[in-house]
């Protein structure tokens, strides 16, 4: 399976660096972390991320099981 680390440094997915993991939000909200470790998603789990810092993603609570997936978002216009 692919696997994420949690670190001192940041978000990485399969050896590649994601992302900074912020302590609060910009309102001064503290954000769940997650302990700093190597971890392996497993079957019937995905990573939820986005380049952006700010996303709260998986990055703050970890893998989510794909039978808590809801519906799919499909993107109508992107920009580099």
């Amino acid at each position: 399976g692919h696997t994420y680390e949690i670190t001192d440094h940041g978000f990485i997915i399969d050896n590649c660096y994601i992302g900074e993991i912020e302590k609060s939000d910009h309102q001064g909200n503290h954000l769940p972390q997650l302990n700093l470790g190597h971890y392996v998603v497993q079957p019937g789990e995905v990573m939820t991320y986005t380049l952006n810092t700010h996303s709260f993603d998986s990055r703050y609570f970890g893998p989510i099981k794909t039978s808590q997936i809801e519906t799919r978002v499909i993107p109508l216009l992107t920009f580099p």
